[in-house]
């Protein structure tokens, strides 16, 4: 359940903060992507979903891996990773995956050196 709350979290980030994507990626996206999320970063997740859904586990890890790679800033690729590494029976990987995502969702702003946020 922590894991769909989770998922539906990011969902709603993703549908909230929406701006144009260049046409050759609407499909991925229907038109829309979180700010901050690249095209390449959009179309990369894409592919990974597809791959989810396939239950092609390892090439879904290979692609979220890729996206966190391009920006390990963003929580989606991280939760991608984490169901990817879950459907290969990664628990410890996957709960390493989740709990990066958490952190990126409850703190977007990251660490803060002064202890106050401004």
């Amino acid at each position: 359940m922590r894991h769909l709350r989770l998922a539906v979290l990011i969902a709603a980030v993703i549908g909230c903060r929406g701006r144009t994507v260049p046409p050759e990626h609407e499909d991925a996206v229907d038109g829309t992507v979180a700010q901050g999320f690249s095209p390449a970063v959009v179309a990369m997740m894409d592919s990974a979903a597809a791959r989810i859904g396939d239950r092609d586990y390892e090439g879904a890890a290979r692609l979220y891996q890729a996206a966190v790679a391009m920006d390990s800033t963003l929580a989606a690729p991280w939760f991608g990773l984490f169901m990817a590494r879950r459907g290969l029976g990664s628990a410890a990987a996957a709960d390493s995956a989740l709990a990066r995502a958490r952190e990126l969702i409850l703190d977007p702003i990251g660490p803060h050196t002064t202890g106050t946020r401004d």
